[in-house]
């Protein structure tokens, strides 16, 4: 929706990829995605601002960059963008899922927050604060924060509880779990808790609230000369429901027989296309079945020209029968679906016819009939393809 914007803003930048290398932003606007650009930008060290006008469109269909003029000898061209804003509020910045949170020293706004698998407790990630101390002035305490829009509902909630480490932060590090509360966002803690060598498990209880503004973690005793501090959270629950777990899974959801499931991570064992694949991991129990992997955006998805979805899934330590279907939703929340199709060795792709949809709402992957082991089983889907 660009009804009440002037202007799209992007970052480009091309390394390597020949010294008359340039760069055009493009929109696709209206009905008929018709092209508007910025104009060819001549790359230049350090890269270029770009800007094409749009107070004139009411909707984009999407936008894009065009790179010319490349030395087709390059052997190592790079190609970058970042920052894309609408007018000056940025709807694109690439950054980890970090959720929300705020990274801080002695209560004041820090960088250096990020998302590392150096260390997690819940899948493969976790969210770090990774500082130099000895470059602070007089660093005493490290923060973690989130306050999300409209609060945390813990009305029917007993425990709120995460898992915390430090690296490399002193032998004396503490670790304290607080939450604000209430209309007038009163404090309350569960204590400090000395770090140990895997970390900790830390937990309060909520019980007497109907909702929090919001929760963080206060790091304490900390080595102000540590020059490779590395401060942890990941798992965050409320009861046994994870409403944090940095994996940056996005809208995704996992469930089991039709009800939302803790368990899905970006997963490192498996993938079809390059190093990362959606996974939802859970231990099955006797008449478990339809185990899905599943996505509703905000908004719902226009298709355009559109007319086949495509997804490739997989899945382990689910027996020999298991059966996987492909399917979407309309705007009206009406099912259609590949049908069942016999799982494979590794992994088999799906196919879904959708050129009469127009919009779909959602979609996702729908695994049947596993055979439970007394292992976890994982369910995989990568290389999600709209052509």
């Amino acid at each position: 929706d660009v009804s009440n914007v002037s202007k799209v803003k992007v970052s480009g930048n091309a390394i390597g990829a020949g010294v008359g290398t340039s760069v055009k932003l493009f929109v696709k606007h209206g009905d008929d995605w018709a092209w508007a650009d910025g104009g060819a930008v001549t790359i230049v060290d350090g890269g270029v601002e770009l800007e094409v006008d749009v107070s004139t469109f009411d909707w984009l269909a999407g936008l894009g960059f065009q790179f010319e003029g490349l030395d087709a000898t390059a052997t190592n061209a790079e190609f970058y963008l970042d920052n894309v804003r609408l007018d000056d509020e940025v709807i694109y910045d690439f950054e980890p899922d970090t959720s929300g949170f705020e990274s801080q020293i002695n209560w004041s706004p820090v960088p250096g927050l990020t998302v590392t698998n150096d260390w997690s407790t819940s899948g493969n990630r976790a969210l770090a604060i990774l500082k130099d101390l000895s470059l602070e002035t007089d660093p005493t305490g490290v923060m973690f924060q989130a306050y999300p829009e409209g609060g945390i509902d813990v009305s029917s909630v007993t425990t709120l509880k995460l898992s915390a480490h430090a690296v490399g932060a002193g032998a004396n590090t503490t670790i304290k779990l607080f939450i604000k509360h209430g209309d007038d966002w009163e404090w309350a803690d569960a204590g400090a808790a000395a770090i140990s060598a895997d970390g900790l498990e830390l937990e309060i209880d909520v019980s007497a609230y109907t909702w929090l503004a919001g929760l963080g973690l206060q790091i304490e005793n900390i080595d102000a000369s540590s020059t490779d501090a590395r401060f942890y959270v990941d798992n965050v629950r409320l009861d046994d429901a994870v409403i944090y777990n940095f994996e940056g899974t996005g809208a995704w959801e996992f469930q089991v027989n039709w009800s939302p499931t803790p368990g899905i991570v970006l997963a490192t064992d498996w993938a079809a296309d390059g190093e990362n694949a959606l996974a939802g991991i859970t231990q099955l129990v006797d008449g478990d079945d339809n185990i899905i992997l599943q996505t509703y955006p905000a908004g719902g998805l226009l298709l355009g020209d559109v007319t086949t979805l495509k997804v490739t899934a997989y899945a382990t330590a689910v027996g020999e029968a298991l059966q996987v279907q492909l399917f979407a939703k309309d705007k009206d929340g009406a099912w259609r679906d590949s049908g069942a199709i016999d799982m494979v060795e590794g992994g088999v792709e799906l196919s879904l016819d959708i050129a009469d949809m127009g919009e779909i709402s959602g979609f996702g992957v729908r695994f049947m009939g596993p055979v439970n082991s007394a292992t976890e089983s994982t369910y995989y889907l990568d290389k999600v393809v709209f052509e």
